[in-house]
């Protein structure tokens, strides 16, 4: 059943949004949770066709309407999208005794946290993931991590990012090391591809989705028929503070160790089923976290 996933409501707002819904389209089923600052909606379609049309729909009208807003705009895209819109942070050395609800109540006072699916606990490696819609949010776990101030339960926590902060961090050290503000598409393919990561047009666009709060999109003054010179993609005016978020040192050693993870060193190649599992458990091998 095709899902449309909505996040990042203030809950007074949720009323706009589903009757923004019920006006562009005929949704199966509204599934809501509620989360301590905003609500998440999955909206279920009995096509594709009718979900990726929704989608179409109610993108335009938060880019038309949601101005109007206090909260900035909210999370939209189609489910099976979220895995690749996300920012995920892997703690390690958790309290296992402690119960999944204390965890979230604990991570999600003032972030923004995906609400279906806050965190994954992976007892076997001794922490979990934790699943944030802003790239900010996430960074508050990293930082705090390596400045040791992030604690559970009295306990220090160490706050690992994952492959979408990582390829972010790396965007910013790249536009450290070319002194400019702005990133190009090949520059985005390239650090993807570092990371074994091939992808198109629309994953492209997924990924800087994600990143919205904080790059826009710029068209390019010279015209090109090559649509990757047709745009660039700018940090806003107000997050240049973000290029100095995290130390070029440590972004330079996730990359090595994420590298270490391909298979093979000569050439870069996608990452094969086992690794992706491993990967997506946060590790490198047997017992061993990224």
């Amino acid at each position: 059943m095709p899902l449309l996933a909505i996040g990042l409501l203030c809950l007074e707002h949720v009323f706009c949004m589903l009757d923004a819904i019920k006006k562009y389209s005929k949704p199966l089923q509204v599934a809501r949770k509620d989360g301590k600052i905003w609500s998440f909606l999955y909206v279920s379609y009995d096509t594709d066709t009718c979900m990726r049309q929704a989608l179409g729909d109610v993108q335009q009208y938060v880019r038309d309407a949601w101005g109007v807003y206090a909260k900035g705009r909210p999370f939209l895209c189609a489910a099976e999208d979220v895995e690749g819109m996300i920012f995920k942070v892997f703690i390690k050395d958790t309290p296992m005794e402690m119960h999944s609800r204390d965890i979230v109540a604990h991570f999600e006072r003032n972030t923004d946290l995906l609400a279906w699916n806050e965190i994954k606990v992976v007892r076997n490696l001794g922490g979990f993931f934790v699943n944030c819609i802003d790239f900010e949010d996430a960074m508050k776990y990293v930082r705090r991590s390596k400045q040791r101030q992030l604690f559970v339960q009295g306990r220090h926590m160490y706050a690992r990012p994952q492959m979408n902060l990582v390829v972010a961090l790396k965007l910013f050290a790249k536009m450290q090391n070319t002194s400019r503000t702005c990133v190009s598409i090949q520059d985005i393919r390239d650090v993807c591809l570092r990371f074994g990561k091939c992808i198109d047009s629309t994953q492209l666009e997924s990924i800087m989705q994600s990143l919205c709060t904080v790059f826009e999109k710029v068209t390019s003054d010279v015209p090109s028929i090559n649509m990757d010179s047709a745009f660039f993609y700018r940090l806003h005016a107000h997050k240049e503070v973000l290029l100095n978020t995290y130390s070029m040192h440590c972004i330079q050693q996730l990359e090595s160790k994420m590298e270490g993870l391909l298979p093979g060193h000569e050439s870069v190649r996608p990452f094969p089923a086992s690794f992706t599992h491993n990967f997506a458990a946060g590790r490198r091998g047997p017992g061993r976290n990224i």
